[in-house]
Formats: C-alpha cells, sequence, structure tokens
C-alpha cells in the first residue's frame, strides 16, 4: 500500500513522475495491466491533483483571510493561495 500513497504527495511532477515508472515496470502486452494502468493514473490524478489541492487551497485562503484583522496587513490580493507561481507546469503536467 505504499506504493499507492508515492503519487499522492501534492508536489508538481511527482504523480506523473510515478506511472511514468509503473508505465517502463508493467507488461505491455497484458490486457489487464493496460487497463489497471490507465484507471489508477487517472484516479489518483483526480485525487492528487484535483481534490487534494482543492483541500490545500480551501485552507491556505482561510488562513489568509482570517488570519489578519488590519486592513493595512491584509494582503491576500499579493500572498494569498493562487496568486503567484506559474500555469505552465500545471499545464505541461497535466
Amino acid at each position: 500500500w505504499l506504493f499507492t500513497l508515492i503519487p499522492l504527495v501534492p508536489l508538481y511532477g511527482v504523480c506523473p513522475a510515478w506511472y511514468a515508472f509503473v508505465f517502463l515496470v508493467i507488461d505491455k502486452s497484458d490486457e489487464f495491466q493496460l487497463i489497471q494502468y490507465i484507471l489508477s493514473f487517472k484516479g489518483m490524478a483526480f485525487i492528487s491533483q484535483g481534490v487534494l489541492r482543492a483541500v490545500i487551497g480551501f485552507g491556505a485562503f482561510l488562513v489568509c483571510v482570517t488570519g489578519r484583522a488590519d486592513d493595512r496587513e491584509h494582503d491576500c490580493d499579493e500572498r494569498g493561495p493562487g496568486s503567484h507561481g506559474s500555469i505552465w507546469p500545471t499545464t505541461i503536467g497535466f
């Protein structure tokens, strides 16, 4: 079950890199292994890139919005979740 936890790491490229390794290891002439690979890859991508990132982003947003009460120190528009970073790693990794 340890091998099913590796793709859940919410860092760019961990899930695709793990499944690229799995693709190299499986027997491509076995239809069951190919179907199992596709289903597990898409399922884990939905969980790690979709659900897990949404929960992390929601938590970061709540911490940012409720953290400071002073308007001069409130900087969620500049330092909040989704305000920095590049969209290209997500686009290429997807």
